[in-house]
């Protein structure tokens, strides 16, 4: 019979539960639950179950002492208002955990999710106005601290409890600085994390945050942390099968976030100290674009003029270069789009980020997929970018990163679409010794069946029985040509 598999936050919460709910040592909590989980024919070869061994046991001690000396500092008045009895020793006790938990993270394991946080959020926010400053850091810090994405298990308990205080808290704050760290929180516990992306879109927290969107205009760091947040919770970043990124997208559009975003980008694109809240805004128009749709929505918009002037004005920036290159690809598969793209001279653009950033692998492999997408059923594109040394380009790219499969198989993608109706450009890539790096490509899984095709279409020998052995193909190889192929 198959065993069953678990994460490890899993394990790790079992862990902390025997020392917490039952006074077992560490060691022998650990055994505990690796009988438990044994017991239930649970697979635990994946499993690191000495994971709070790297803490000693007087640390693990100190740490669970200093988490009730932080519940008993916490006082409630008639009014369910809480306060801090001792804000000296409040603030200590705050530090010394974060502290302990930068050094060692396992031990955010300790805390008693369902509880302290939210006990620790709603004291932050509710008495922010006569609060230390200081204080109000420090709790925020340990806030975010705890809830990370790899500790998935704690960041959904803390995310069912907190996502709706900070709702409520939004709702009636007037405060930019309060409403900033707010969102700090928001984008750390929705990150990676569809179940708490799923309570914040049906708590309709997209249309309580945009009441205070006004702000994005006044404020650079709430605009920078109001982009962070937006281009998170659309982003299909966590591994479950079914992702609601699409949903939150369209519901987000309903809100003419394309519209907005642009007019934010315009108003900040030559300010030199706010480019940093630029590219997040780009960031933002990046994951929008992920629909036919909504790429002639923001072309229509005039988004390329935007992108042409930023790639024009700061060539060298690597982050202004890799978000404007990443959009221009989502944008590269709308044919509309992509015959203006021709015609003012975005290919050549991009060959010139290709030049200026070779050494990022980001850059290389959004290039080499803008390339792919322009150059599909286009020969005219494919003639535009063999004309100015695409095939040289697109070759460099492979040499500088060899192993990185992602990159390698958008590369392949590009030779096959500019060869595919245009065979007289084999010699180009071949010229180029890219037969060669294509056979390397071979080895690697995540881009063998591109490689194996691109040789393919480049008329090199394809001995299907050598590289069907380590990887099964995912196709059924055949000697006709793409171009040939319905």
């Amino acid at each position: 019979m198959a065993k069953h598999h678990i994460q490890q936050d899993t394990f790790d919460e079992c862990v902390r539960e025997n020392m917490t709910e039952f006074d077992m040592a560490l060691e022998e909590s650990i055994q505990d639950s690796i009988q438990q989980f044994a017991s239930q024919e649970v697979d635990l070869s994946t499993i690191v179950t000495d994971n709070l061994l790297e803490s000693n046991q007087t640390r693990i001690e100190q740490t669970l002492s200093t988490i009730e000396s932080i519940k008993s500092l916490i006082t409630e008045t008639d009014g369910r208002k809480k306060h801090v009895s001792d804000k000296s020793a409040f603030s200590s006790h705050l530090e010394s955990l974060i502290d302990w938990i930068k050094a060692s993270p396992a031990l955010k394991l300790l805390l008693p999710n369902i509880d302290l946080v939210p006990q620790i959020l709603e004291l932050t926010f509710a008495n922010e106005s006569d609060t230390d400053s200081k204080l109000v850091e420090k709790a925020v810090e340990l806030i975010v601290l705890t809830c990370d994405s790899q500790y998935r298990q704690i960041q959904s308990a803390i995310g069912e409890k907190i996502i709706p205080l900070l709702l409520d808290f939004l709702t009636f704050c007037n405060r930019v600085e309060s409403m900033s760290r707010s969102l700090a929180i928001l984008t750390q516990i929705c990150s990676k994390n569809e179940s708490n992306k799923l309570i914040f879109m049906q708590l309709n927290g997209h249309t309580t945050l945009f009441k205070h969107v006004f702000l994005v205009h006044e404020n650079m760091e709430f605009s920078k942390q109001f982009a962070k947040f937006l281009r998170g919770l659309m982003a299909q970043d966590d591994m479950v099968e079914l992702s609601q990124s699409d949903a939150i997208v369209k519901q987000l559009m309903q809100l003419d976030l394309i519209p907005f975003s642009l007019k934010v980008i315009r108003e900040r694109l030559h300010c030199t100290e706010d480019r940093s809240a630029v590219i997040l805004w780009l960031a933002v128009l990046r994951q929008m674009a992920i629909s036919e749709a909504n790429c002639m929505q923001i072309y229509q918009e005039g988004n390329l003029d935007v992108l042409y002037d930023m790639m024009d004005t700061y060539a060298s920036n690597a982050l202004t270069a890799k978000q404007c290159v990443a959009l221009l690809r989502n944008l590269a598969g709308v044919d509309t789009i992509k015959h203006q793209i021709l015609k003012t001279g975005g290919i050549t653009r991009v060959l010139h980020a290709m030049q200026t950033h070779v050494m990022c692998a980001f850059v290389q492999k959004h290039s080499c997929a803008f390339l792919a997408a322009t150059a599909l059923r286009e020969p005219e594109c494919a003639a535009e970018i063999v004309r100015h040394q695409g095939a040289f380009a697109i070759a460099r790219a492979m040499r500088k990163h060899s192993k990185d499969g992602s990159m390698l198989r958008q590369a392949s993608l590009a030779i096959r679409n500019i060869v595919a109706r245009s065979p007289e450009f084999q010699k180009d890539f071949l010229d180029e010794g890219i037969e060669a790096m294509l056979r390397g490509a071979l080895d690697l899984s995540s881009c063998q069946s591109e490689a194996y095709g691109a040789l393919r279409d480049l008329n090199c020998e394809t001995p299907v029985e050598t590289y069907r052995k380590p990887v099964k193909l995912e196709f059924n190889p055949v000697q006709t040509q793409s171009r040939y192929l319905e």
